[in-house]
């Protein structure tokens, strides 16, 4: 992997852990507020997501063309990959809490770690073309 590939990784990453902190602290707000755990988890989702494509746009793949056309396309790609990765992640989470036990809080940050790669596959690829 070339150094400039392994640095968009990277900060799509750092990103993605900025969007796991997001995801996290609104999933658990939502479900503190008495919302059934899946619920939350997609409201934390939905939330980084948006903040997600803001960052990754910016720094992550450097794409400064922010003509409405452009950016409204790149969102909606953006978000469509997103929601591909989140309902992998939701599956994940299912799985992992349902069959397995294991704690919402492990699940979470496993589910995250493995359907991440796949978006930033499909964004560096697809959305930003890069």
């Amino acid at each position: 992997m070339k150094f400039q590939q392994f640095s968009k990784l990277s900060k799509f990453y750092l990103i993605g852990a900025s969007g796991l902190f997001f995801n996290y602290v609104v999933s658990f707000l939502l479900k503190d507020l008495g919302m059934w755990y899946l619920y939350s988890n997609l409201g934390g989702i939905i939330f980084s997501m948006h903040t997600n494509f803001l960052l990754n746009k910016i720094w992550t793949f450097k794409d400064h063309r922010f003509s409405v056309k452009i950016t409204i396309i790149q969102y909606i790609k953006f978000i469509g990959f997103s929601s591909i990765s989140a309902m992998i992640q939701v599956i994940l989470v299912y799985f992992f809490v349902e069959y397995h036990n294991v704690y919402f809080s492990i699940s979470l940050l496993i589910s995250v770690l493995l359907s991440g790669f796949i978006n930033f596959t499909l964004n560096k690829k697809i959305t930003f073309k890069n």
